[in-house]
């Protein structure tokens, strides 16, 4: 027996042990001249098949591939001088459980270490500035990673499915998270964040089922789509104060999240952002938050309560549906309120059978000021608490689907200065028994008043040129219809299905009924035109079998047979 010396760690070892017993190596009749295949300091291939090893100096870049499939490494040194690690360096091999990496390294490419399933640790270099994409992707036994100070990017997917990764730390010199940059890491339950990290990328956590605390800091601006995805064992977030929008989905499906404190710097919530965080209780929002979108907190069927900022400017659908313990939505006043964009919400602004409330109390008797000249579309949409309504003088639009399914309201008085009344305004107030439509109205939209159940008398102002097509269907109750003086034209199915209407008051300048007008009014029984039979003017009746049995009466101030007057009280009545 001899002693030799070590040509990886120096000490004398016995010549007959394949492996030096003071650092592990190799030492066995591979010869480095023919292991390491090198060119221009570049080493190009690795044709060894050793266990440990330390690469050679001289060499400043490990290539493309080098130790792609080296099936028996289990352990690599990269001593100083190497300055860059290139892409798929040593992907794939699947024995490698430690990696050392010297201080020199400044770079390491894409899929590096990809694959590395039995890679426990790594040490990496402190002079590293950008881990690339996917470099450790799917090195499923990697349990703790620390990220040196120095490094500004970490790139997509670059420890995605790391599925042991239990702790992580990263450096204050972080700047950005790569898209699905720690994503599927399922045991992960530690995160340290650096003070300076600006972005969190879309997906960056998603999946992360073990996390139950993150501590965001105050450095970060922006949480993108997806971030936090699907973290199910996700109990806190706490965000830092400068945080400026939170995206697409960022915290969806975290089933175990039970309070969020948006701060004020944060003007949008984006789509779904919360959607099915079912143990979600309470949500506090700050003014300065503009807008929450589509689905924000949709199925959070915990969600007792919510207060929403006066800075709230745009509202998108169904942004509470499903919240099914929600007692009602806190709003700091009706103004604002009206002032919202709600054209994604249509609607669905407030779901059905809720509450809006006036700092806790329930609206019920709600009055707008004329201060607002446009009430936005679907403002008080499924409001079911709301009994009365009174629109101050200076309002002069009330917006599409703005009192849908407002069932108890019973009561609407609308102001002389209302010019236009949009599509579905009024759609399905079952409450509602009369509605006087001023003079000053030009504009009355499609099913503006459709399936009104309980509406029986219709009053219509000079104002309205065209009554257009369903306006009034469904409204199965109503008895008594007025059509305006300027009126001179009825659109198809304008009465469809109101099946208790016994009469219709026809004005002068009425020159045409569409066909289908009076489609289901089977009541209808007489016709009172509101001028003398010998001015009857010609008027284009469409297809309405309903008006073949009806009793025509003319306007007369005097008596006269098959013709009508008011009386003192402004009654219809039939000489």
């Amino acid at each position: 027996m001899a002693l030799i010396e070590c040509p990886y760690c120096g000490n004398r070892i016995s010549n007959l042990t394949p492996l030096c017993i003071y650092c592990g190596c190799d030492i066995g009749d591979d010869d480095e001249n023919t292991m390491y295949e090198i060119k221009n300091n570049t080493l190009i291939k690795y044709h060894g098949n050793r266990e440990v090893i330390s690469i050679p100096g001289g060499i400043t870049t490990i290539s493309r591939g080098a130790f792609d499939g080296a099936v028996s490494l289990k352990k690599v040194i990269i001593d100083n001088g190497i300055t860059s690690i290139s892409d798929f360096a040593f992907s794939n091999c699947d024995q490698l459980e430690e990696v050392i990496i010297s201080n020199c390294v400044t770079q390491i490419g894409f899929k590096a270490f990809s694959g590395c399933s039995s890679l426990k640790e790594i040490t990496f270099s402190n002079a590293l500035k950008t881990i690339a994409d996917r470099t450790f992707e799917g090195c499923s036994s990697l349990e703790n990673v620390i990220i040196p100070d120095g490094v500004e990017t970490i790139g997509k997917g670059a420890f995605i499915n790391c599925t042991s990764l239990k702790t992580l730390k990263l450096p204050n010199s972080l700047i950005s998270l790569g898209f699905e940059s720690f994503a599927g890491c399922s045991n992960l339950k530690e995160i340290h964040f650096g003070n300076n990290l600006i972005t969190i990328s879309g997906r960056s956590f998603m999946a992360c089922k073990s996390l139950e605390e993150v501590i965001l800091p105050n450095s970060l601006k922006t949480v993108n789509e997806e971030a936090f995805f699907e973290c199910k064992s996700l109990k806190s977030i706490t965000f830092g104060e400068n945080l400026m929008s939170i995206g697409l989905m960022a915290f969806s499906e975290c089933t175990s999240l039970e309070h969020v404190s948006i701060p004020s710097n944060v003007n949008a919530v984006g789509i779904q952002a919360f959607y099915g965080c079912v143990s979600l209780k309470s949500v506090e929002l700050f003014e300065g938050l503009c807008d929450i979108g589509s689905e924000a907190f949709k199925n959070c069927t915990a969600l007792e309560y919510v207060k929403l900022p006066a800075t709230i400017r745009v509202f998108g659908y169904e942004v509470f549906a499903g919240c099914t313990s929600l007692r009602g939505i806190d709003i700091s006043n009706v103004e604002n309120w009206c002032s919202v964009d709600f054209s994604v919400a249509k609607r669905d602004s407030i779901p059905y059978k809720k509450s809006l409330c006036v700092n806790g109390e329930i609206i019920r008797n709600l009055t707008i000021d004329g201060k607002i000249s446009n009430i936005r579309s679907a403002a008080f949409a499924n409001c079911v608490k709301i009994d009365s309504l009174k629109i101050e003088e200076g309002v002069s639009s009330i917006g599409a689907y703005t009192f849908i399914n407002c069932t108890n309201l019973s009561v609407v008085e609308l102001p002389n200065s209302l010019t236009t009344i949009e599509k579905m305004a009024f759609y399905n107030c079952p409450s509602l028994k009369e509605i006087i439509i001023p003079d000053s109205v030009s504009s009355l939209s499609t099913d503006a008043f459709g399936h009104c159940s309980g509406l029986e008398f219709v009053k219509m102002g000079s104002g309205i040129r065209a009554l257009e097509a369903l306006t009034f269907e469904g409204c199965s109750s109503l008895k008594r219809v007025i059509i305006g003086k300027e009126t001179t034209s009825v659109g198809r199915g304008a009465f469809l299905g109101c099946s208790a209407l016994e009469s219709i008051v026809v004005r002068k300048e009425l020159s045409s009924i569409s066909a289908g007008a009076v489609e289901g009014c089977n009541s209808l029984k007489t016709i009172f035109f509101e001028y003398a039979q010998d001015e009857i003017p010609r008027i284009l009746i469409g297809e309405n079998p309903e008006l073949d049995n009806a009793d025509f009466y003319f306007y007369s101030e005097i008596y006269s047979p098959n013709c009508w007057h008011y009386t003192e009280n402004g009654e219809i009545e039939i000489w």
